[in-house]
């Protein structure tokens, strides 16, 4: 059993893809004509590297969730004994390079990914901004987004899903969720495929940078 966990792969995917953004944003201050386009390229294929990585672990879970499947029920229907119904201990690693073989053919775009679409908008942001002078504008990653992906709307009190680290407007997925026990995850392309209401957590740093915009706007509600 591998002593990397799921959650620590996750905390270091994070790093890696904060460290690249950050890297992007000395390019643009300290580089210039084409060092900074080269740089930004690089910079910009090494974060599709990384979406691509995402993607592809996300499809083994799903592949190895499935052998799980497949695995139970041939126990099951050995009446009895371990054996599938073939009289042969199924091959694990067959199965999961075929699930594997499957879900790849149909892998989403890592330049679709949300962190990627993100980190080239952010990119492009500071580059008007070192245009323009504006030295003070704040950019938002794939965990800072603050249009709720359910209702396209500003949100106003956001949560995040553990498991993933979408967020969305807490009353939007809590009306899905009032529906049905568990969804998946409902940002287009996530593999999450099971949340609860207990997978949210509060995500209070977005929270209080949307309450900093609502109080500089000097109104009700976020234009």
């Amino acid at each position: 059993m591998s002593c990397y966990s799921d959650e620590g792969r996750a905390t270091q995917m994070k790093w890696t893809m904060e460290s690249i953004k950050r890297c992007s944003e000395l390019a643009i201050k300290f580089c210039d004509g084409e060092d900074r386009k080269e740089q930004l390229k690089k910079l910009s294929d090494l974060m599709g590297t990384c979406c691509f990585l995402d993607n592809k672990h996300g499809i083994a879970k799903a592949s190895i969730l499935n052998v799980q499947k497949i695995l139970e029920e041939n126990s099951g229907s050995g009446a009895g004994n371990s054996e599938g119904t073939d009289g042969h201990n199924p091959n694990v690693r067959e199965l999961f390079n075929e699930e594997m073989e499957k879900r790849s053919s149909r892998a989403p775009n890592p330049k679709k990914h949300e962190k990627y679409i993100n980190f080239i908008k952010n990119t492009e942001l500071l580059m008007k901004a070192e245009v323009s002078g504006d030295d003070e504008l704040t950019l938002v990653d794939a965990e800072t987004l603050t249009v709720d992906p359910i209702t396209k709307q500003r949100m106003t009190d956001p949560v995040r899903i553990k498991q993933c680290g979408h967020t969305f407007e807490k009353r939007s997925i809590m009306s899905l969720l009032k529906k049905r026990p568990h969804i998946r995850c409902p940002l287009p392309g996530c593999v999450q495929k099971s949340i609860r209401a207990t997978d949210l957590e509060e995500h209070h740093e977005l929270k209080l940078q949307l309450d900093h915009a609502l109080k500089a706007s000097g109104t009700d509600r976020i234009q």
